[in-house]
């Protein structure tokens, strides 16, 4: 379960995913805005469903980054919109970051591919390998290795902590209590989805709505509520990510 991102605020964000990647980058603040700016735009187009659009803005930003030789926020922007949805189908992200951390020679890119490609295989960790990463990527090690929710509990109150991975962690911690399955671990569950969907419903996230409303159904079931709605609303959801991804066709 464990296993399983005006200006000014353009400018702020840009430098907590510096930060939270943990290399220096070049000194061109005009091609890292509009780097970031497409890298945002492709955050909203893949969490909306819009998987063309999505790819052709990260692409953008990719190509801003390499014509100013810089491999490294390169590699940030498949970290950046893999840790957004952690999916297999988003894995692609993890090769682009892994290629891009070796051309710049990367060491902490290199270091943040690695522990979640191992992360993803189910591997064995050693926390120790990892110390060097800031957050939030000490706290996925943590977390994995100890077979502990602890750390993710405390990342996910950290000011400093996205509200694109904020949703992410509030649906890990939302699974972690329906596992539990125990009348307060329910009521917890259930505060988690309600946090994620603070989040997801303001942006129009659809497809991480959609993870909330299935993880609500999970709860329902185990209730033995009537789902009939639930599935129903459920169905609405999927068709309209569908349509979203049929415009670019």
């Amino acid at each position: 379960m464990i296993k399983k991102i005006l200006i000014l605020l353009i400018i702020t964000i840009f430098t907590t995913m510096i930060s939270a990647c943990g290399s220096k980058t070049n000194d061109a603040p005009y091609d890292n805005y509009r780097g970031l700016k497409n890298l945002e735009t492709s955050l909203n187009y893949l969490l909306k469903g819009n998987s063309e659009a999505c790819m052709n803005s990260y692409d953008r930003a990719v190509d801003v980054f390499i014509r100013v030789n810089d491999f490294c926020n390169a590699a940030k922007a498949g970290i950046f919109l893999y840790t957004a949805e952690p999916i297999k189908q988003n894995l692609h992200f993890i090769t682009d970051a892994e290629n891009y951390s070796k051309l710049g020679k990367c060491d902490n890119e290199l270091l943040i591919v690695d522990l979640l490609t191992n992360i993803n295989d189910n591997k064995t960790i050693n926390v120790k390998d990892y110390i060097k990463l800031d957050d939030p990527f000490i706290s996925f090690a943590e977390a994995y290795h100890n077979k502990s929710i602890e750390p993710i509990k405390v990342l996910v109150d950290q000011k400093y902590t996205s509200n694109r991975l904020k949703s992410v962690l509030y649906r890990k911690l939302a699974q972690h209590y329906i596992d539990i399955n125990s009348v307060k671990s329910l009521k917890l569950a259930n505060v988690m989805i309600e946090n994620a969907l603070k989040i997801d419903q303001p942006n129009s996230w659809l497809k991480n709505m959609l993870y909330d409303e299935k993880l609500k159904l999970k709860l329902m079931e185990i209730k033995k509520i009537d789902t009939t709605t639930q599935i129903k609303k459920i169905k609405i959801l999927s068709e309209k990510i569908a349509v979203v991804d049929d415009r670019n066709d």
